[in-house]
């Protein structure tokens, strides 16, 4: 994982003086940039004809056995490779190798651009990208098909043009927006041009790969469920193969890197954490994990809560965590609790708010509170005496315990794909399948915007990676080719219907009770958003009122003399 970011300006009368704007906005990006690779960082500022180029990154290694620099520039022709990602396929690459190194001579070998668009369209996996072609003195940049890795973009006057995987608002004289997924090109002699013309941005170039092109898209031919029922133990053993390859993937190439000030002499240290509220997606994705990594190396659930411990997510969890240790009793199991109040999410605000933007509401600000608390890997390890789920027996065994994983496991997509947010039961209600087959399709493809990029900005912060295998493109291609019946039924109850196909797999691993979990939002399941409302609007009520959740979160933090 990196941060990336290229800053391209023209050469002013006063050039000594156009470096240092240069160097000043770089000092404005790289607080953010630099701690999302605490390995090492690099920048360095080129010029071609009439422009600057200023390419800064930073490097979290995770892959490859070989110390890399960030530093991947082609003495032959000038190329830059500014990468974020990680290649599950696509490329032809060993273990000991580092991905970005070799898809970086994959680039520079490639003859024309179509050669270009070939490369990316074939990778699996989730990714960001500043290319600099130095023979043809064209920038490539974009995102994944999904939009799993932030990057943002700017044109301005002053700065001419900004790509970045992170930015800061009190220093933007003009807005950063989130890319859209795709791939896009510009002409380094011609762009700056367009920076004086308000909202330009360039049109994105087709993928040349016919499955990412239909995944990106995601419609779906048959909305409804018709003909005869489909094998249900087949399509359980099919989801869970199709879940374990992608968590397989996504931990097997992990070189554990840790910082060693992140580890304790006490505990054998973990390489991966997943955030945990003991509901159906982070449940399933603790066990798919216990299949997959092995038995020796202890797996952390961490759980964040603002409720002193009451919340409907600690006591989700607790429940689970009892569930698993019952199933799985050779695992070690490490439960986190994280326990926090809206007034120490409070005194974060400044920088929250900075590293969110441009994700700028109310429900961004719980959210992201919730995860940045939770991905900060520090906590207390409970622990309980008694497997009976009827008797509360925790008891913390460290109080202040420091995970040293870098890698952080989420449950994002599983809602959007499988049918778990309240509005998919309205949606079918008012319009059938088609209606809900609408409404999926319109989550699924505002993902990028709604929740990846701010995800990935909040985590990255801790100088950690996400990893989310419910956006894996095989489980994607999966949902989009079963009938949408085996994988909701809303005309079953809240509890039942509702992912049904997700549940049905935890029911085959064991886990019924976690099978029969109701879904709840991260702010509302920890309690956060109860507390913000509170703080904010001075109740729940008058929150739901005022529509809050949609609403800037800034002008009311002023209000409240928070600011």
């Amino acid at each position: 994982m990196c941060g990336i970011a290229l800053l391209v300006a023209g050469l002013s009368k006063e050039e000594p003086r156009r470096r240092k704007d240069f160097n000043e906005l770089l000092d404005q990006i790289k607080e953010n940039l630099w701690r999302r690779g605490p390995d090492c960082n690099w920048w360095d500022v080129i010029q071609k004809g009439e422009h600057y180029l200023l390419f800064a990154n930073s490097l979290l290694q995770l892959q490859g056995y070989e110390d890399r620099s960030p530093y991947l520039r082609d003495a032959d022709t000038g190329s830059i490779l500014l990468w974020n990602g990680e290649v599950y396929s696509g490329l032809h690459h060993t273990v000991a190798e580092n991905d970005g190194v070799v898809l970086f001579q994959t680039l520079i070998s490639c003859r024309n651009s179509e050669d270009i668009v070939s490369t990316f369209s074939r990778i699996r996996g989730p990714w960001s990208v500043i290319y600099y072609d130095g023979v043809t003195n064209v920038v490539w940049f974009g995102r994944d098909f999904m939009g799993r890795k932030s990057l943002l973009f700017q044109q301005s006057e002053n700065h001419g043009l900004v790509i970045t995987s992170t930015a800061s608002k009190r220093d933007s004289e003009a807005e950063f927006i989130e890319v859209p997924p795709g791939l896009y090109s510009l002409d380094v002699d011609t762009l700056l041009q367009w920076c004086h013309e308000p909202g330009w941005f360039p049109e994105k170039i087709p993928w040349a790969d016919q499955t990412i092109t239909r995944l990106s898209e995601y419609h779906r031919t048959k909305s409804y469920f018709s003909g005869k029922v489909n094998d249900k133990n087949d399509l359980i053993d099919a989801l869970l193969a199709i879940l374990k390859n992608a968590v397989h993937q996504r931990c097997a190439r992990l070189v554990h890197n840790s910082d060693q000030n992140m580890m304790t002499s006490v505990h054998e240290p973990s390489k991966f954490m997943i955030l945990f509220s003991g509901g159906v997606d982070s449940t399933l994705l603790a066990a798919v994990m216990h299949a997959t990594v092995p038995q020796e190396e202890p797996i952390e659930l961490f759980s964040v809560c603002f409720a002193q411990g009451g919340s409907p997510d600690r006591i989700g969890a607790m429940d689970a965590y009892k569930e698993l240790k019952t199933i799985y009793p050779d695992r070690e199991w490490r439960l986190i609790a994280v326990d926090k109040t809206y007034d120490e999410l409070n005194t974060l605000r400044d920088h929250l708010l900075d590293i969110l933007y441009p994700s700028d509401t109310v429900m961004d600000f719980n959210i992201g509170g919730g995860l940045w608390l939770a991905s900060q890997g520090k906590g207390s390890w409970v622990e309980c005496s008694t497997l009976d789920p009827n008797v509360s027996d925790f008891e913390v065994i460290d109080s202040n315990y420091v995970s040293s994983a870098r890698v952080v496991f989420l449950g994002h997509g599983a809602d959007e794909l499988f049918g778990g947010y309240g509005r998919h039961r309205t949606k079918f209600r008012e319009a059938g399948w088609d209606g809900l087959s609408d409404e999926l399709r319109l989550d699924v493809r505002r993902l990028w915007q709604r929740n990846f990029g701010r995800d990935d900005r909040i985590i990255s912060d801790h100088g950690k990676e996400s990893r989310i295998p419910f956006v894996d493109e095989h489980v994607i291609e999966f949902a989009l080719d079963a009938h949408l019946q085996d994988l909701v039924d809303l005309n079953l109850p809240i509890g039942v219907g509702d992912k049904i196909i997700l549940r049905r797999c935890l029911n085959r691993l064991g886990l019924e009770r976690t099978s029969k979990r109701h879904k709840r939002a991260l702010q509302f399941g920890s309690r956060l958003a109860k507390a913000a409302n509170a703080a904010c609007f001075g109740s729940t009520q008058m929150a739901n009122k005022r529509k809050a959740g949609e609403k800037k979160i800034e002008p009311i933090l002023r209000n409240q003399n928070n600011l």
